[in-house]
């Protein structure tokens, strides 16, 4: 008779964390709603080379949120750092998942390439630590939260009021972007 895998149920973040802290074994922890639907801890990124902006949700309920700019003038340098932020983060909410924004030409091809480089790298990570990730490109939230705009300017501004609308905060245009990408994820796990 096959045996069964353990799973146990944590109602929120800290029990999250103190199941894993403890778990010596190969048990699986999960998040599980009033309706019995499985929900993960969600991190998510919007990654730039100059501003790398997360949310975290646990059980479909933003918890954090955050941005942290880059200003130094060697690209590799920022890259590094920005895979430092990831393992910051990782370590302090130990996230079931790691959701990033696709990349997209928007400026030039030397921006392109160095966002294709930055999403290497932290895929790479996520890779080597065994951390399940997701790559959620801006048009499928987008269009999913029925954020119009022309310009890009405009859906940044949308994006921004449709934050504010949804949890009654402001943010910047890179934590609304953070922000949307988790939703979009634990509404469509």
């Amino acid at each position: 008779m096959a045996k069964k895998k353990e799973i146990n149920v944590a109602k929120n973040l800290e029990d999250v964390i103190k199941l894993k802290k403890v778990k010596k074994t190969k048990t699986k922890v999960k998040i599980i709603s009033e309706n019995n639907k499985y929900y993960n801890i969600v991190l998510s990124l919007d990654q730039s080379t100059s501003c790398t902006a997360w949310s975290l949700y646990d059980n479909k309920k933003l918890i954090d949120y955050g941005e942290r700019k880059f200003k130094n003038s060697n690209l590799n340098v920022r890259i590094n750092d920005i895979k430092y932020l990831l393992e910051e983060l990782v370590d302090k909410f130990k996230p079931d998942i790691i959701c990033f924004e696709d990349i997209q030409n928007q400026r030039s091809v030397v921006v392109y390439k160095a966002l294709a480089e930055l999403l290497g790298v932290l895929l790479d990570y996520c890779i080597e630590i065994k951390k399940p990730y997701d790559i959620i490109h801006t048009k499928t939230w987008a269009s999913f939260f029925k954020i119009k705009g022309v310009k890009r300017e405009e859906k940044k501004i949308n994006t921004i009021d449709y934050i504010k609308e949804q949890f009654g905060i402001d943010v910047s245009d890179d934590i609304a972007d953070a922000i949307c990408i988790g939703k979009y994820k634990i509404e469509n796990m």
